[in-house]
């Protein structure tokens, strides 16, 4: 009965065992594992054999890690280190910035520019590829920003779109190192964000400023009435600067332009591809609440701002005459539209948070 006992505990003596006993002191390990070593001499432990994965302690099942072998138990709940950089800090593709075409206007020829091979990419070292993958997160991030504060001010919100950067105090610098103290600081400013007001909106992280200096640092694009912040710094630390109001869509998009051209990006050890998001939604403004309805895909053709007429592409690396570039198709652009409504509300919050305005035909799914 009792070398039953001894295999439902679920140790695999005969291999992990000196990985155990082996294992840093500073680390800890589950309590059953401690209970078990410390009960049972290494003679006992050699003649059983592993038949079931190891009952794992509650603080050890938080940390969202299955390990079915005890020798790895050390290493739960420790988070992988989060390597910061800035945009354009790797190797380009080796199609990146080929001259793959001619583009322009055959009435101006001194506007032909030539087209040019992109990975979009933030983390390319090609200008062209990390201009092009700013230019389509921004506008992106524009329609949902501005789509959104419309149709909240449409049910009765009176609320516009501000810039504001927060700014944490030193002794919580150390969280931006892994990806679980990364996730906490960035949940302490958005709770420092509400107690100032901000219902939501979208938050971009630097890790540095002008690109030297560590000073982490978090720029959002959010609604709301910011007040309280020198209360916030007292209490918490945490600064809260308002950068003032964006009342037009030009200015949402000039401002997330800004924010995204020296943004970072994080990699956690062992990994190829990014960890974390570059732009994300919290409050008023998140996946939940703003819903992409529709999206339209229109194939425009490009036209010259000067005279009007038909923008040509020349699929050649020199640069064509005008003749050449008479002889080419027309360029076509996709265009994509992308139409957000508000998640409707149950009954009860709409009487209760917008009263007796009338909330029929409001943009909600």
């Amino acid at each position: 009965m009792e070398s039953l006992k001894t295999q439902h505990i679920g140790l695999n003596i005969s291999k992990s065992i000196q990985l155990l006993l082996e294992c840093p002191s500073n680390v800890g390990l589950a309590p059953q594992v401690k209970t078990f070593i410390d009960g049972h001499s290494s003679n006992f432990l050699e003649h059983h054999i592993e038949k079931q994965p190891l009952i794992l302690s509650k603080e050890t099942q938080n940390s969202r890690r299955r390990v079915s072998n005890p020798a790895l138990s050390c290493y739960i709940g420790q988070s992988k280190a989060l390597n910061w950089s800035l945009l354009g800090q790797e190797e380009p593709q080796r199609t990146c910035g080929l001259v793959i075409g001619w583009v322009g206007c055959p009435e101006h020829p001194q506007f032909f520019r030539p087209l040019i091979q992109t990975c979009s990419k933030p983390s390319c070292s090609n200008e062209a590829c990390v201009s092009r993958w700013a230019l389509k997160a921004t506008k992106r991030a524009t329609e949902r920003l501005w789509q959104g504060i419309k149709l909240y001010q449409k049910i009765g919100q009176r609320t516009t779109l501000k810039h504001i950067v927060v700014s944490p105090p030193k002794t919580d610098y150390h969280l931006m190192h892994t990806k679980d103290g990364f996730a906490k600081l960035k949940n302490k400013v958005i709770t420092q964000l509400k107690k100032a007001g901000c219902g939501g909106g979208s938050i971009v992280f630097h890790h540095s400023r002008h690109g030297q200096n560590i000073s982490p640092h978090f720029h959002i694009i959010g609604s709301g009435y910011i007040h309280n912040t020198k209360e916030i710094q007292t209490q918490s630390g945490y600064v809260v600067f308002n950068a003032g109001k964006r009342t037009t869509e030009l200015e949402v998009l000039a401002t997330l332009k800004y924010q995204l051209s020296h943004c970072s990006l994080s990699k956690q050890e062992g990994k190829e591809q990014r960890t974390t998001h570059v732009i994300s939604y919290f409050g008023q403004f998140s996946y939940t609440k703003v819903l992409c309805s529709k999206v339209e895909k229109i194939l425009m053709p490009v036209i010259c701002g000067h005279c009007g007429g038909a923008i040509k592409r020349h699929n050649f690396e020199d640069k064509p005459s005008v003749e050449e570039m008479l002889e080419g198709g027309d360029v076509l652009h996709l265009e994509i539209k992308r139409t957000y409504s508000l998640r409707r509300p149950n009954q009860a919050s709409l009487k209760t948070f917008y009263g007796s305005v009338s909330y029929e035909n409001m943009g909600w799914l």
